[in-house]
């Protein structure tokens, strides 16, 4: 069995109100955790895919909404 690739995605988004997107990136991403936080991004998602596809079709989705500014991803190499 293969390891699942895990990953934060950063979102930078137009201003809304965390309770306006939660279900959004719930159904969406389906992601481990999500925060609401401070700095250049307005939000983290941990999310884990079984493939690097699956990912890049995850952060497109996001990219589909008009409130989405920016995405960045970063893939765990490995937890501390």
């Amino acid at each position: 069995m293969t390891e699942r690739i895990q990953a934060f995605i950063n979102v930078t988004t137009e201003h809304m109100e965390p309770e306006e997107i939660h279900d959004m990136l719930v159904k969406d991403c389906k992601p481990e955790e999500i925060y609401f936080v401070t700095g250049d991004y307005d939000y983290i998602l941990k999310v884990s895919v079984d493939n690097m596809n699956e990912l890049k079709e995850m952060v497109s989705k996001l990219r589909k909404y008009r409130w989405v500014k920016k995405t960045n991803t970063s893939i765990i190499l490995k937890q501390l």
